[in-house]
């Protein structure tokens, strides 16, 4: 696949944070046969490559969350050819993504170590090759010319960006049109932090900037930046929201939720 890149970003230069990509050409061209789909719902390939965390509790949890953000993609539907997904990481879910769409997938991430462990388990893990590619980029200045996308998904991100409006915006124009973002995000309120402290309570300081500083705060990739219903109340003016869920039910309030899952589309 040939990246749809704005004017003035490479995709041969040197690495940089801004309007620069960096193509890792992870065999795209090259696969040899036609992929088979996994069985809709199949989360084996996030347990193989990740973990939220030590606790089996939060495992369990962050399982639930990705199932959820499944079930509102709704792979069946078969009207994605590209995909994008913002905060990739090690690029598990990037590499997901692109056995479940007949098309390709960019992951884009800071973390340059964290986009060579995705190159690698895209050419040798067990997946095997899969149509993905892999970004260096910012949220805030996506390299990617208008109308690239049928589908943005961004899982558990939106609460670690400080200029959440302007990497929304960049979202809105790589989109296409009939484009989808599917996201997700914590809500974090009473029940929510009850679990947190109750059983990874050093896990706060990430949502405390008295405890690391204000200025180690803004800079931390890790810290949440953002409230939830900040988030909410910016994807709504910027999106048409099409489907809600929360779990661990979508009908409780807000206060006994943890997380939200939202599928919204482009506003023309």
């Amino acid at each position: 696949m040939k990246l749809n890149l704005r004017e003035g970003a490479s995709a041969d230069s040197k690495c940089s944070k801004y309007r620069t990509t960096w193509n890792m050409h992870c065999c795209i061209n090259e696969r040899k046969g036609s992929k088979q789909k996994r069985k809709k719902g199949e989360l084996s390939v996030f347990h193989k490559f990740w973990t939220f965390d030590k606790n089996p509790v939060f495992d369990l949890l962050f399982n639930e969350r990705l199932r959820r953000l499944i079930k509102i993609i709704d792979f069946d539907s078969n009207e994605y050819r590209v995909g994008l997904e913002i905060g990739c990481g090690g690029g598990y879910f990037s590499r997901y993504l692109a056995h479940q769409i007949n098309g390709t997938v960019v992951g884009v991430d800071l973390s340059k170590a964290a986009l060579y462990y995705g190159k690698f388990l895209t050419e040798w893990g067990a997946l095997g090759h899969t149509e993905a590619e892999f970004v260096l980029a910012d949220a805030n200045h996506l390299p990617f010319g208008t109308n690239s996308f049928d589908l943005v998904v961004c899982a558990s991100v939106f609460e670690h960006i400080k200029e959440l409006r302007g990497a929304l915006k960049e979202i809105e124009n790589s989109m296409r049109n009939n484009g989808n973002l599917v996201a997700g995000y914590p809500i974090e309120m009473k029940l929510f932090l009850v679990l947190v402290k109750l059983f990874t309570p050093q896990h706060m300081k990430i949502r405390n900037p008295k405890i690391l500083g204000e200025e180690n705060f803004d800079r931390n990739p890790d810290t949440h930046k953002q409230s939830f219903m900040t988030i909410r109340s910016l994807l709504q003016q910027q999106f048409i929201l099409t489907h809600r869920e929360k779990f661990f039910f979508t009908i409780l309030p807000d206060a006994i939720s943890w997380y939200e899952c939202v599928k919204m589309k482009k506003r023309n």
